[in-house]
């Protein structure tokens, strides 16, 4: 998939903007690291494998390796990467699959958000209530009204932030 394609379809959702493109190659962790200007364990690796005929996803920091002892406990037999033609073939109808789905998927969303956050400190409740629109309820609650879902994102990634 192009990244042209990918732009388009997170422009509808308002998020093309976080596309970071790069005159230098990060196709590996050691790359992407140099990339980017962190160290390699910053750079999250994801590894696809078989469990049976199933593939799974596991996530791990750029620095880290698979213990193949731990993983045949856990999943009960042995570590088997899936082929790069294997991961695109199951990549893609996995999401054609999903985008016929979607669709189906609708989940009516309420016409008003109500939050209450209740702090341990009230002195971090008193801060975070400087968010707009925001109210300090007693010593230790924040609360926040609106009709605007993203809006409650964006409360929400304010007040739970350690800033």
């Amino acid at each position: 998939m192009s990244v042209e394609k990918v732009r388009a379809y997170l422009e509808h959702f308002g998020v093309s903007d976080r596309i970071r493109e790069f005159d230098v190659s990060s196709a590996t962790v050691e790359l992407a690291a140099v990339a980017v200007g962190v160290e390699p364990a910053r750079i999250a690796k994801t590894l696809s494998f078989k469990l049976g005929e199933d593939p799974i996803l596991v996530v791990t920091a750029g620095d880290a390796k698979i213990d193949n002892s731990k993983y045949k406990h856990l999943f009960g037999m042995k570590a088997k990467m899936l082929t790069p033609d294997e991961a695109v073939e199951r990549i893609e109808a996995a999401a054609k699959e999903a985008v016929a789905k979607a669709a189906q998927c609708v989940v009516p969303m309420p016409e008003h958000f109500h939050m209450e956050i209740d702090f341990v400190k009230h002195h971090v409740a008193y801060s975070k209530s400087f968010y707009p629109g925001a109210t300090l309820k007693d010593d230790k609650f924040v609360c926040f009204d609106s009709d605007d879902w993203y809006e409650v994102l964006r409360f929400c990634h304010f007040v739970l932030s350690d800033g």
